[in-house]
């Protein structure tokens, strides 16, 4: 279960690259969705939402 709500979230930042979504997780970003589908060239494509709970994001 999550530890916060949805109305605890002040940002929210898409992402398509695994290491980028791992790095923001260790800065503190929270995972809200995960998706899949495909790229404007029909390859796979996950497309990962984060949100930031706290004061001001850490870029």
């Amino acid at each position: 279960m999550a530890d916060f709500v949805i109305s605890d979230v002040k940002k929210v930042r898409e992402v398509f690259d695994w290491v980028r979504v791992n790095e923001h997780l260790a800065r503190g970003w929270v995972l809200l969705s995960i998706s899949t589908g495909q790229d404007d060239v029909k390859s796979p494509a996950v497309r990962y939402i984060l949100g930031w709970t706290k004061g001001e994001p850490a870029d």
